[in-house]
């Protein structure tokens, strides 16, 4: 992946991690990168697919290329689905409403931790680009920030491990609201 991850720099396996290690694949990261949806916020990269993959490093490429162009635009185009999280958050527990102005404040409540690469494992079978977010609004389980390629928002949700609403709950993904919209 030589020239594929000229975005990410040099990548690195942690084998001395334990919990980046499951059933012999290793996952591997990168240095912080800037990130342009977050405004230019170094994030580091963790592909958790086993590496190297042939058959996976031009998908990943690709994703990677599409996410790196995200900016902080299309990230407030996609605050009403953010404040949807926060909403139901706030109807489920006794805690104080945030001081927001307006529905793109709920990014200022919002802090990214990582990015994750992974392949779907069923169905499609594509790459999705995972960002993991701790926030204000939910302490225990943080918020994820899901795009299929790393194009499009596929889903916004508490950090799960599933990539899709489809997958979460195990309906088809012509019945999940933000992939059957791809």
């Amino acid at each position: 992946m030589n020239d594929s991850n000229q975005g990410l720099g040099s990548l690195q396996q942690h084998l001395d991690i334990p919990e980046w290690v499951f059933s012999d694949e290793e996952w591997v990261c990168s240095d912080e990168v800037s990130v342009n949806f977050f405004g230019g916020k170094p994030l580091r990269f963790v592909i958790t697919d086993p590496l190297p993959n042939p058959n996976l490093v031009q998908q990943i490429e690709r994703a990677l290329q599409n996410f790196f162009q995200l900016d902080t635009h299309y990230r407030d185009s996609l605050s009403d689905l953010v404040y949807e999280s926060y909403e139901k958050t706030l109807d489920a527990v006794d805690m104080d409403p945030l001081e927001l102005s307006t529905k793109e404040d709920i990014w200022k409540y919002v802090y990214p931790t990582e990015v994750y690469i992974s392949q779907r494992d069923r169905r499609d079978e594509a790459i999705y680009v995972q960002v993991a977010c701790e926030c204000e609004w939910e302490v225990e389980h943080g918020l994820q920030l899901v795009f299929k390629d790393g194009a499009r928002i596929t889903r916004v949700s508490q950090q799960d491990g599933h990539l899709t609403t489809a997958d979460a709950y195990d309906i088809p993904d012509s019945e999940d609201p933000l992939l059957s919209a791809i």
